[in-house]
């Protein structure tokens, strides 16, 4: 729960936004995303935005878009189901990042006081890691390219490409992988 929305993860849909109607007296969903999920870990990053971790070992972010949170009012009061494809709002997908184990924890926190804040992730296997957002799209693109010199330098001993592992279920978005780094 964050305000007044409720955000909903379940084993096969990922996440649902949903609000109470309180003339209605109903819950009411007004997002979801397009994507299957098979939510293990999640965390509510701000009013518009979660993170979620499924069973395959992927770790993703998706937000509610500016337009859908200005069309979330008169949306609430569609009943779920009567449009295709279910909520008549979409979750967009932001993030989308391969971890390689079962993700059981995600938290957004600061790793010191007043630092920056970000995913503090753990996996069935004991790995711990870090998200951490960049400040600047130059930054983005800095480590984007650093990123691939070094696929390109230090080629994968098992011989898949890096590249297609981190990109094992759905292709790697937004994210950079600083294991390479």
């Amino acid at each position: 729960v964050y305000s007044d929305r409720i955000f909903v993860a379940d084993q096969t849909e990922a996440f649902h936004f949903v609000k109470y109607d309180r003339k209605m007296r109903r819950i009411a969903i007004f997002a979801d995303n397009t994507h299957p999920g098979h939510m293990t870990a999640a965390t509510v990053l701000d009013y518009a935005t979660v993170a979620g971790g499924d069973k395959f070992g992927n770790l993703f972010v998706s937000r509610l878009s500016n337009l859908s949170q200005s069309e979330e009012e008169s949306a609430a009061y569609v009943p779920y189901g009567v449009m295709l494809g279910g909520a008549p709002s979409k979750l967009v997908d932001s993030v989308f990042f391969h971890v390689g184990g079962l993700l059981t924890s995600l938290t957004k926190t600061a790793l010191f006081p007043g630092g920056q804040e970000v995913i503090v992730y753990s996996t069935l296997m004991g790995a711990i890691g870090v998200f951490v957002p960049f400040a600047t799209t130059e930054e983005a693109e800095l480590y984007g390219h650093f990123e691939n010199h070094m696929r390109q330098h230090a080629p994968p001993l098992s011989g898949m490409d890096h590249a297609r592992y981190r990109s094992y279920y759905y292709p790697v978005k937004g994210a950079t992988d600083g294991d390479l780094i």
